[in-house]
């Protein structure tokens, strides 16, 4: 088949998915291509972001959510990595990355090398509307620029793969002040990198609490011990903390 056919294909099986699996295969498009997802966490993100529907009050959202996996693995729009008979991560096709390149609008926005080995700044515009935002190495100047302005924003994941750019806790803190629908803030994706090595106390603020919605939190750091605020507990909503190997309340 030519691949015009088989984005053809994959258009014609797209629109044959229910409008609450679509909501969760465009929220896969926020990350670049060929990314290896954890399933679980990925679960969790679309739980956080409201696209799981349960039938009825006794049915589990994160059995739904797994449903769905399944039915998107079983059409090969998820290609699965498995660990003793689970899933335990997933890649999204390429050909189906590039048709919702096409179709997902502006909504969903990633933002690949934000700063280059080279150190050279990511220059493009950020759609003002957005709502889930996918970062892929930090640029604390592109966040106080660009991003903070962004009220409606829902999702804020941060990749961090250089280890020498470290996050910035003011940068964090001018999150919190303001991005007040967020209702994920991740910091590093993946488990793999080092995402905060410097300095050795990474101390979340206080101003955490103004992050009414939040629902899913992740700093993930192997290397340094995260400071947790008092805050936390203002945080009703929360559903998922994640905060690496290393913790401690203030």
């Amino acid at each position: 088949m030519l691949k015009n056919d088989i984005m053809h294909a994959i258009w014609l099986s797209y629109k044959q998915l229910n409008p609450d699996i679509k909501r969760c295969v465009k929220y896969c498009n926020i990350f670049p291509k060929r990314s290896k997802l954890n399933k679980d966490e990925l679960v969790h993100l679309w739980i956080t972001q409201g696209f799981i529907k349960t039938s009825c009050v006794t049915e589990d959202m994160e059995d739904v959510a797994e449903g769905y996996v399944q039915e998107l693995v079983s059409c090969s729009f998820l290609q699965p990595e498995e660990d003793d008979y689970s899933i335990k991560y997933i890649t999204i096709l390429d050909l189906l990355h590039d048709l919702l390149d096409k179709i997902v609008g502006r909504d969903y926005f990633r933002i690949e090398n934000a700063r280059s080995q080279r150190g050279i700044v990511w220059k493009g515009d950020v759609p003002r509307d957005v709502r889930h935002l996918f970062v892929q190495n930090y640029d604390g100047e592109l966040i106080t620029k660009k991003i903070l302005a962004l009220e409606n924003l829902r999702t804020l994941i941060i990749y961090v793969v250089e280890k020498d750019t470290p996050v910035e806790e003011k940068v964090i803190e001018s999150i919190c002040n303001s991005l007040p629908q967020l209702r994920v803030l991740a910091v590093s994706f993946s488990r793999e990198h080092l995402p905060i090595t410097r300095p050795n106390k990474f101390s979340i603020p206080e101003s955490i609490s103004q992050l009414k919605h939040l629902c899913y939190l992740a700093f993930r750091t192997f290397k340094c011990t995260v400071i947790l605020p008092s805050a936390l507990t203002e945080l009703h909503h929360i559903q998922l903390l994640d905060f690496g190997h290393h913790s401690q309340t203030s």
